[in-house]
C-alpha cells in the first residue's frame, strides 16, 4: 500500500459509515495482513483468514466508537495479532 500523507480523511468516511472507504481500507491492506498473520502462526490460511475477516466485521460493528489512529496498517496489524491469540 502506499501510504497516505494522513489516514485520518479516508478513516474518518469510514466511521461516517462510507462503505467504498471501508472497502478501499480492506483492499490496500488485506494482503500486508495476511501476510502478517501466517508469518505468525503455523495455522491454516484458512484461519488467517477468518482472522482478518472478524478484524473487518469488528471493525465495522464498532466503527462510531473508535478513536482514529494514527496508522491505519499498524491498527489493523495489531488487531489481527490480538484475534488471532
Amino acid at each position: 500500500m502506499t501510504q497516505l500523507i494522513s489516514d485520518t480523511p479516508i478513516w474518518e468516511a469510514f466511521k461516517d459509515g462510507d462503505e467504498e472507504a471501508y472497502a478501499a481500507i480492506y483492499r490496500e491492506n488485506v494482503s500486508a495482513m495476511y501476510r502478517y498473520g501466517m508469518s505468525l502462526s503455523s495455522l491454516s490460511e484458512y484461519f488467517v483468514f477468518d482472522c482478518i475477516h472478524d478484524v473487518f466485521t469488528e471493525i465495522w460493528a464498532k466503527r462510531r466508537t473508535l478513536t482514529t489512529p494514527t496508522n491505519i496498517r499498524s491498527y489493523l496489524l495489531k488487531s489481527l495479532k490480538n484475534r488471532m491469540q
